[in-house]
């Protein structure tokens, strides 16, 4: 028992130094009281975000204990099964009994309660990491450290407000829309409210919880379970250094750090593609049929995401032929062990479609509901890039280093490592032991599967040559890189120790990855704007340029002011006062039908506009590309009409127009 005298000591010291710091930083204030609140706020917003991931991870353990997989692949699998469940559960009550933001609040306090104990359980297996540091060696430390300040810079951007393109037109815009109908089902001006939605689904539970940057938030935690899980199975097969090699290469491309916090749904696929490769490679290597099974789950829960995630499921019918052949199994037997659980998986958002607007997968394929054969064809129109050969067969190498961030073709910048890495795994094969073969084989099937795919389909359309669509692949992508690394190892070419070139390498490239990743940082001001340094307002304006301008001057129009948008589809921060032109076709369709600048200016004031909100450098660009889906005339119809209008505001790339009262 302490004595009185030790306890006085303990409470005096305490007490003296609460009483230092407090006077102290009572006059030095290391922040203002707004700050304070904002920081207040992102951690708030995170803490839901990880309290949400945490429920989904419980709620999977319930059902999918998977006890016999090491403890960081059972939190990526149990975290995506759960994820998975709560969406599909999202969309059948909010169909059918509606939604409301204290539904979300009571039933996710309630599922907090019932599944207390396999939450504690599966936030507990998370203490595996700590031999992945201690065992990575000194250079597996600093990769380490290099994708931890990557995730932390994204985590910046996660907690600002959301800047990019799809979020604000429909990934964050739906949730919102849903939260505010009372109702999830389809939005006739949001075409993309056809596709499959469970990234949407788990957003809207965030942004009920505790507003958008919660959403986004949501997006990175999910993020980090998925490089979790590649991290445990790649240390299991291979060892932790090999490990965080992988996170490191798939991590350094700018486009795939910074996706981690865009609000978009291309992370929630890649930890699909965690789950089917973990799940396919245990099937592989015990042929328990319920592996299979739960690849197939993984494959339909991805396809529930995102459709183009269905070069999982091709990928995975190719591992089942290869693999059923050389054992001499029944091959139809396994495709419906696989494919059957990734139909049901995906058939609620099939069925919703069929239902509301009689095409299971509409918007596409083929013209219902409000989607008519033009619109159709404007909203699958992409040029294609790029050569029809050199762009097929060495579509890795052409996607590596033609990639660029928002501009055409790839449209994204995946950094050098997993090409470079990846030609190398060859090395591997002669000393990697039967399971090491084996999962070089499932990740090369996966990953020339995919490339295949991807290949054809963006010969077909430029949307899908966007190497975003594919991330379900970048796990096998990033192991074959792994393995590269690691079967470099042994070898010595000349003398020369091809290690310590390939580690040289991958020092330059995170070097310069991180420096890009501090001056993307600095230049966006995304830490000011997180700390309260800078109002959201400024944020918005120093990122989004003329089109921050106008969000922030459209709330101070008149009462009741509507603004009708004309080639300018982000509705996220002007909405219900705007109606975004999310499909571009808004002036086409409405030139098309009345022909006439009088004409369409009286339809848009009986619909209730007084506002017209222009992008004019979308028009600009339109009418400069010589692949256009429409004549030139419909563009000179708009240049008819705008001088008929009463300019108000005048940003450069945006301009906003009055309409006037009378014909």
């Amino acid at each position: 028992m302490p004595s009185r005298r030790q306890i006085m000591s303990l409470t005096l010291l305490l007490l003296w130094l609460s009483l230092s710091l407090g006077l102290y930083y009572a006059v030095h204030k290391p922040f203002t009281s707004s700050e304070g609140l904002r920081l207040l706020q992102a951690a708030g917003q995170l803490g839901c975000a990880v309290v949400l991931v945490a429920l989904m991870g419980g709620l999977g353990r319930r059902l999918f204990p998977l006890s016999t997989l090491p403890p960081l692949e059972q939190v990526a699998l149990q975290a995506a099964l759960g994820a998975g469940l709560l969406a599909l559960a999202t969309l059948v009550i909010g169909v059918t009994l509606g939604i409301s933001p204290w539904l979300f609040r009571l039933s996710g306090v309630a599922l907090l309660i019932v599944l207390r104990r396999d939450i504690w359980s599966w936030l507990g297996e998370w203490r595996a990491l700590k031999p992945l540091w201690a065992s990575a060696t000194r250079a597996g430390q600093v990769l380490a450290l290099s994708s931890g300040a990557l995730m932390f810079i994204a985590l910046m951007f996660a907690l600002a407000p959301p800047l990019k393109w799809d979020a604000l037109i429909y990934h964050l815009l739906l949730p919102r829309v849903y939260l505010s109908a009372g109702r999830i089902g389809d939005v006739p001006w949001i075409l993309r409210s056809g596709l499959p939605q469970n990234g949407e689904m788990l957003y809207t539970w965030a942004m009920a919880w505790a507003g958008t940057e919660a959403a986004t938030a949501l997006g990175w935690v999910l993020s980090g379970v998925a490089l979790v899980g590649l991290l445990g199975w790649l240390s299991r097969i291979l060892d932790a250094r090999a490990a965080w090699v992988g996170i490191s290469a798939l991590l350094i491309g700018q486009s795939v750090w910074q996706g981690m916090a865009w609000g978009y749904v291309d992370w929630l696929v890649l930890l699909y593609g965690v789950g089917t490769l973990i799940a396919l490679h245990a099937w592989c290597q015990h042929h328990d049929p319920h592996w299979l099974s739960l690849a197939g789950v993984m494959v339909g829960l991805g396809l529930g995401v995102k459709y183009t995630a269905g070069v999982l499921g091709v990928g995975g019918m190719a591992v089942i032929l290869i693999r059923a052949r050389r054992h001499k199994q029944p091959i139809l037997a396994a495709f419906v062990r696989f494919v059957l659980p990734a139909v049901i998986a995906v058939l609620p958002w099939l069925l919703k479609n069929l239902i509301l607007t009689g095409n299971p997968v509409y918007p596409l394929l083929f013209p219902s509901g409000v989607v008519t054969p033009f619109r159709l064809r404007l909203l699958q129109h992409a040029q294609v890039f790029g050569h029809p050969i050199g762009d097929t067969l060495f579509l890795p190498v052409r996607a590596t280093y033609l990639g660029l961030e928002g501009a055409e073709g790839y449209s994204a910048e995946i950094g050098p490592l997993l090409l470079l890495l990846s030609g190398l795994a060859g090395l591997s094969w002669r000393q990697a032991n039967p399971t090491q073969r084996l999962a070089f084989v499932v990740m090369a099937v996966l990953f020339v599967s995919g490339w295949a795919i991807w290949a054809v389909g963006g010969r077909i359309s430029g949307l899908l040559q966007q190497t975003r669509f594919y991330f379900g692949i970048l796990p096998a992508w990033a192991g074959l890189a792994a393995m590269g690394e690691w079967g470099s190892r042994t070898q010595v070419w000349l003398g020369v120790r091809v290690r310590r070139l390939v580690m040289t390498a991958i020092g330059v490239v995170l070097a310069l990855g991180v420096y890009q990743a501090v001056i993307v940082t600095l230049d966006s001001r995304v830490v000011e704007a997180v700390t309260g340094r800078i109002s959201n307002e400024a944020y918005l304006r120093t990122n989004l340029g003329s089109f921050g301008l106008a969000m922030q001057t459209l709330p101070t129009l008149p009462q009741g002011s509507r603004v009708l948008s004309l080639y300018e589809p982000r509705g996220f921060y002007c909405w219900p006062q705007c109606l975004p032109d999310e499909s571009l076709d808004r002036w086409p369709l409405d030139w098309m039908a009345y022909s006439s600048p009088e004409a369409i200016l009286r339809t848009w004031r009986e619909m209730g506009f007084t506002h017209v909100l222009v992008y004019r450098a979308g028009v600009d660009f339109l009418r400069h590309d010589i692949n256009r889906p429409y004549p030139l005339s419909i563009l000179d119809g708009l240049e008819q009409t705008l001088p008929l209008l009463i300019l108000e505001q005048d940003w450069g790339a945006h301009a906003l127009y009055r309409l006037p009262t009378q014909p």
